[in-house]
């Protein structure tokens, strides 16, 4: 028994540094062999309780690696099986208050997963139970009255937002101000545990974002503001932490929306610039696939904002930044916006670079906008001085065969679809030079 306990002991804790270092799934395998194990020792010796406890939490574990992969179905099949193991073990004894904390966190565990996977209505059954069974306890004296509390301040902020779904803004409130209550009292007692610092501004960040859902923008700023005093102090003390740093930037871009709903576009670029100003001067001393991730969005937005504004020559380099560290989609999604900037500022040759280095775009509304950049460097390789005329009519119809190449892709089965792209390309003004082109007006009549 020993030597089987001490292996899924040390399998669980490698799923779990898998998992931090990204190799999700190496993870997911090593946490279901620990599942194996734990069930077999649980089955074994049904009135061990540490077993069962196990088992639930690798169960738990292995739903959250499957959720980082987006695959929620699996996920909340193995949520429901660690609770359901937990629910029907003998070794679970209803009056202990640790094994009902340990219960009511499997509860409200599988509420939070219902929530991201929305569906808010199961999520608040799973959440109000969690609820119910954490409140006494958390008012009762016993050593693990710590955890219960903490365990009852988490859900009570996943409640807030679940009821906010279900269109119930008043008990939301409620909830996760009752939630704030606890989280501000936990950092009071103990400021130096970073989850609980981290879990209050979460819960401060929420009600930011539930305020400006309900358009009360005062309240949105208060709650923006103070968790980014905490999650600043927060980034203070754990400099290399990507997790803290990221849910700052979360914050900063927050307050961009806010100053969106303000109709305000100075402030949304001054959020914006705080952001990237954050995430590039972490990401040169910590990298970190998520901070490089959030960095690449928010350049990206500040330079489609800019580009709004019709500053182009400002946007550019925020588009470079972007490129720099954009990765799959989201590389698709700057490339473009770089392309369609350098061209407008007159740099057909950089346009031309970035479609050639995206040559066919997986999302059909980024490959209209790399046919539309190629539409525009015809026109001006067309007319380049700099080229000789044998070299402009070359480029020009490389250019023009690209854009066409890239447009006859977004041919639809469906008629009506077809009616709308033929119905753009005869008007938009950016592929007024094609038109005059006799394989170009064959196309749009083909469609």
């Amino acid at each position: 028994m020993t030597y089987r306990a001490n292996l899924a002991d040390c399998l669980k804790k490698q799923g779990e540094a898998l998992a931090r270092s990204g190799q999700l799934k190496a993870a997911q395998a090593a946490t279901t062999e620990a599942i194996s194990h734990f069930h077999a020792l649980s089955s074994r010796f049904p009135k061990q309780y540490h077993f069962i406890v196990k088992e639930c939490e690798c169960c738990q574990d292995l739903a959250e690696f499957l959720e980082s992969e987006r695959n929620l179905p699996k996920a909340l099949e193995w949520m429901r099986r660690g609770l359901k193991q937990f629910q029907d073990s003998a070794a679970r004894d209803p009056t202990d208050p640790t094994h009902q904390t340990h219960l009511a966190h499997s509860h409200s565990r599988l509420g939070q997963l219902l929530d991201d996977a929305v569906q808010p209505a199961a999520a608040r059954v799973e959440l109000e139970q969690a609820r119910d069974i954490l409140t006494p306890l958390a008012d009762r004296p016993f050593p693990g009255q710590p955890v219960a509390r903490y365990n009852l301040a988490r859900t009570l902020g996943v409640l807030g937002l679940t009821y906010a779904k279900l269109n119930r803004p008043a008990d939301g409130e409620k909830t996760m101000l009752v939630a704030q209550e606890l989280f501000e009292q936990f950092t009071r007692e103990a400021p130096a545990v970073r989850d609980y610092r981290l879990n209050r501004s979460a819960n401060e960040h929420n009600l930011a974002v539930f305020y400006l859902g309900l358009s009360r923008l005062d309240d949105a700023e208060h709650w923006g503001l103070a968790a980014i005093r905490t999650r600043k102090a927060l980034h203070a003390d754990f400099r290399k932490d990507s997790v803290v740093a990221v849910e700052l930037a979360k914050s900063y871009l927050h307050q961009v929306k806010l100053a969106s709903k303000q109709k305000n576009p100075e402030g949304r670029l001054r959020w914006y610039g705080e952001t990237v100003k954050f995430l590039r001067r972490f990401v040169e001393a910590s990298p970190s696939a998520a901070a490089k991730d959030r960095l690449a969005r928010a350049a990206g937005a500040r330079g489609q904002l800019l580009v709004e504004l019709g500053k182009l020559s400002e946007a550019l380099p925020d588009f470079d930044l972007a490129v720099a560290h954009a990765v799959g989609d989201v590389l698709e999604i700057v490339r473009a916006d770089r392309a369609l900037c350098r061209v407008r500022l007159g740099d057909w040759q950089g346009a031309a670079a970035d479609c050639a280095a995206a040559p066919a775009a997986k999302d059909p509304l980024q490959e209209f906008r790399y046919a539309r950049a190629c539409a525009l460097c015809h026109d001006l390789a067309a007319r380049d001085p700099s080229l000789t005329e044998s070299e402009r009519q070359t480029q020009a119809e490389r250019l023009a065969a690209q854009a066409l190449t890239r447009l006859a892709r977004l041919r639809a089965p469906d008629a009506k679809k077809n009616a709308a792209l033929r119905q753009q390309l005869q008007t938009d003004a950016d592929f007024s030079h094609l038109r005059e082109r006799k394989d170009f007006q064959s196309f749009i009549n083909s469609l």
